[in-house]
């Protein structure tokens, strides 16, 4: 009785492959009762559907479980491939933590007969909001998602229907019911929706591809706009004539808007947007499920406020990840959005030693929370370093160099220049330093062997000696006395691939020797270096 759809699913039962179903569809009206019948095969195979975990592994990664629900028919043994970030892979129904887009298949076997499915999960680190995967908090909210949400949708056709799209269509239904609305986004993640839209009028292209929907979004008035709407108080939805006002006012988007589609071709379509919507809400709501999850340093929490949709408001006070998760039978797609909060960073360098002609430098930029990228631009025509804490050989003694560091992050880029002094009194492996109120000189050794460089100083000491060493293998440090009795050793990390030329430092613990002559002995699986350290009180 009622509305007859176009398609018919069967939700909770599943026909088993290799058969055939006879199916009969029953039809009554005021004339009587009429009966279809037809036969269905249902092929030999395997397919896959998303839905809603059950369980979280880790909450703290939580927001990216999806899971995993394999169906096969009349099958021997079944597998899935690949088996990275899955719980496991001995049943049909798995759970995927993904730290990337991945696609899974299902092959099941039965005899000499192979058949498969594919499931494809978008992890997309770029949000669909048009800031990329960040956005720079410099007011009291934030406005994170994108543009395929019921705001813009139906800010669209009220922009294009105006009166006719209130009086004719939503009116009716929303003064029985001021939440009619809320469910729409998850309703256009459908296969459903997206047909309909299809076909009325080209609408899906118009709206997706061709309507500026980013450039929406990120008017200085949508978040009121947006906030208004999802309250979902007032029937009439007078905050579709606040968007119509306001984006009239932007001669760029009005020009988009107006230039977009055909209302009459949309409206004829209308009464099968409203059907297909209804039945959704009442009978495949739960197969879609849309959520918002926040991520503050080590603690997880949902952003309990409009879960259903794809646009969500917050006021972080500090650094924070967005995860917004759409899970569908068809696909599965999860979105990281970061707010970085005080970003503007204080950049700032000092020298932290010099051997030679070459300088080690320390940066002090902060806050250092990861976002930073570094530029190091040494005045002497070299190439920049992007690294954090570089060291730089320069090309003159007794010269004035001038270096700047610029930080960068998504909200734009801050330099800070200081002049460095290449002092020619550190040629030949002396260095010299301030003490007692005089300039003093500091005598250094120098060991070289294959895959070996090291600096050891002060040397003679009264202390501890510093070893500045290059290494590429990891190596053992042995220190003997002139008898060659164990006195002290350790062992020492090669640098990382990423920087094969970086400099390592140790502070040998030499103020606790006696007065005396030692040897040290650098070893690694290529060869070996040897030099001596001289205690004197």
């Amino acid at each position: 009785m009622g509305y007859l759809p176009d398609t018919f699913s069967f939700p909770g039962f599943n026909f088993l492959g290799g058969r055939k179903y006879l199916i009969t569809l029953s039809l009554q009206n005021d004339c009587g009762r009429f009966d279809f019948n037809d036969t269905v095969a249902i092929p030999f195979g395997a397919y896959i559907t998303f839905e809603r975990p059950t369980v979280y592994a880790n909450p703290v990664h939580g927001a990216r479980t999806v899971q995993l629900h394999g169906y096969v028919n009349s099958a021997d043994s079944f597998s899935w491939s690949p088996q990275a970030w899955l719980n496991r892979t001995d049943t049909l129904v798995v759970i995927s933590t993904p730290g990337d887009s991945i696609s899974y298949v299902l092959t099941a076997y039965q005899g000499s007969c192979v058949a498969y499915d594919t499931a494809f999960i978008k992890y997309n680190r770029v949000a669909n909001a048009g800031l990329e995967d960040t956005v720079c908090y410099t007011s009291t909210k934030v406005l994170l998602g994108n543009g395929y949400d019921l705001s813009v949708f139906l800010g669209y056709l009220y922009y294009k229907g105006g009166s006719d799209f209130r009086d004719n269509w939503f009116l009716a239904k929303t003064t029985s019911d001021h939440e009619y609305f809320k469910y729409l986004s998850m309703f256009m993640q459908t296969n459903t929706f997206k047909s309909w839209a299809m076909g009325a009028g080209n609408l899906y292209l118009h709206f997706t591809e061709e309507l500026n929907r980013e450039g929406t979004i990120k008017e200085p008035w949508f978040a009121n706009y947006f906030e208004k709407l999802t309250e979902f108080t007032d029937p009439d939805m007078y905050a579709l004539d606040t968007f119509v006002t306001l984006l009239s006012r932007n001669t760029n988007l009005a020009n988009n808007y107006n230039s977009i589609g055909n209302y009459t071709n949309f409206s004829s379509g209308f009464t099968d947007f409203f059907n297909y919507y209804e039945d959704f809400v009442a009978n495949q709501l739960s197969t879609v499920s849309m959520s918002w999850i926040k991520i503050i340093g080590a603690d997880t929490s949902f952003n309990r406020s409009l879960q259903e949709s794809a646009i969500a408001i917050d006021e972080p006070t500090r650094t924070t990840t967005y995860i917004q998760q759409v899970i569908t039978p068809e696909y599965a797609e999860i979105d990281e959005t970061i707010v970085y909060v005080d970003t503007i960073p204080t950049v700032a360098f000092a020298i932290q030693l010099q051997f030679d002609s070459t300088v080690v430098f320390e940066n002090y930029t902060e806050p250092t929370d990861g976002s930073n990228r570094y530029s190091w631009n040494f005045g002497d025509g070299s190439a920049t370093s992007n690294q954090v804490h570089p060291y730089h050989t320069f090309p003159a003694f007794d010269t004035l160099f001038r270096v700047c560091l610029t930080a960068t992050n998504d909200c734009g880029s801050y330099t800070w220049c200081d002049t460095v002094y290449i002092d020619s009194a550190h040629w030949g492996g002396n260095m010299r330093i301030w003490g007692d109120g005089e300039e003093k000189e500091i005598e250094t050794e120098r060991v070289e062997a294959e895959g070996i460089e090291a600096i050891l100083y002060p040397n003679p000491t009264e202390g501890n000696t510093t070893l500045q060493y290059t290494l590429s293998e990891n190596a053992s440090l042995v220190i003997t006395d002139v008898q060659g009795k164990l006195v002290w050793q350790t062992e020492l990390k090669s640098a990382s691939s990423q920087m094969p030329e970086a400099r390592s430092f140790l502070v040998i613990p030499s103020q606790t020797f006696a007065n005396g002559i030692y040897f040290y002995t650098l070893q690694h699986a290529l060869g070996s270096a040897r030099g001596k350290i001289v205690v004197q009180r």
